[in-house]
């Protein structure tokens, strides 16, 4: 709880006193009565937050693609009302809901590959998910798509009667659909794997040995940048972790060249450029690219 005009107001009151000024937090009020007489019995609202994450680990293995859509949705506005209440009640610092909401992210991705693979008949093995910008560093907010890269390791996966490239850009479009697809709940996150090593060109899913030799050879600055934040997030955890380190003599280079500096200038360039005014006193600031973001 924290102290507003002299009394303590608790997550339930304040999720009332937001919902009168944030249009979603009403339509989730409504939506879960049950989640808002949980909080007015007091229940911390952190307690509450890692009870649903608890569930949607513990998904049955079986559960049908339909199945896993309506609870990983259902899920997310549990998620977003607890998030909220310790937000808004003070019982979470800033730190603590943009890392909440990333770990419902990760966990929702890991329910999505995994169904996606079981659903065909594979294993999880030497198949993965990176998550980058925001989401690789913990920094995702409620609005937020995620940004990921999705990988197999030619040595490792099993792309069973299929070719591996053919089984595992499957096995993504999948999970892309059970975390993307607008239904009657909504949609869990916007997917963007547009990041990806030459995105034009490449399936969804790519391996490992293609995008190794892509950034060796012609890797741009601002992948780089991309690749900072990188972090192992769903499916075969040390093999992802083994490509990031793979790639960390290119994200951190030794010596930076003439071209390399001023491409990094240019790239710093289109961003003042697109933000316009600079200071901290735009009425309209750019929130994302501007002072601080």
């Amino acid at each position: 709880m924290i102290e507003i005009g002299g009394l303590a107001e608790a997550p339930a009151e304040a999720i009332k006193r937001g919902a009168e000024l944030a249009p979603y937090l009403q339509r989730l009020s409504d939506r879960l009565p049950d989640h808002i007489r949980q909080l007015l019995k007091g229940e911390i609202a952190k307690d509450w937050f890692d009870a649903i994450i608890a569930s949607v680990e513990s998904m049955p293995a079986d559960t049908n693609l339909v199945d896993v859509m309506v609870q990983l949705r259902q899920a997310k506005q549990g998620v977003h009302l607890a998030i909220a209440a310790g937000d808004l009640s003070g019982q979470f610092s800033q730190i603590d809901v943009t890392k909440a909401i990333t770990k419902f992210a990760d966990v929702s991705v890991e329910v999505a590959l995994q169904t996606a693979l079981r659903s065909r008949g594979l294993k999880p093995d030497g198949i993965f998910i990176i998550a980058l910008g925001k989401m690789g560093a913990n920094e995702l907010n409620y609005s937020s798509d995620i940004d990921v890269v999705a990988m197999y390791d030619p040595d490792i996966f099993d792309g069973g009667e299929r070719s591996q490239g053919d089984a595992a850009m499957r096995v993504v479009r999948d999970m892309v659909r059970l975390l993307d697809e607008r239904t009657g709940d909504g949609y869990v996150f916007r997917t963007d794997l547009r990041l990806r090593p030459d995105p034009s060109s490449t399936p969804p899913c790519v391996s490992t040995r293609m995008a190794e030799t892509y950034y060796e050879s012609v890797g741009q600055n601002w992948e780089r940048m991309v690749w900072i934040k990188a972090r192992a997030c769903a499916g075969d955890l040390s093999a992802a972790n083994a490509f990031i380190d793979l790639v960390q003599p290119f994200v951190w280079r030794r010596h930076l060249d003439y071209w390399a500096i001023g491409d990094i200038h240019a790239i710093k360039h289109m961003v003042n450029a697109k933000v316009g005014d600079p200071s901290m006193f735009d009425p309209a600031a750019n929130v994302k690219l501007g002072p601080g973001g």
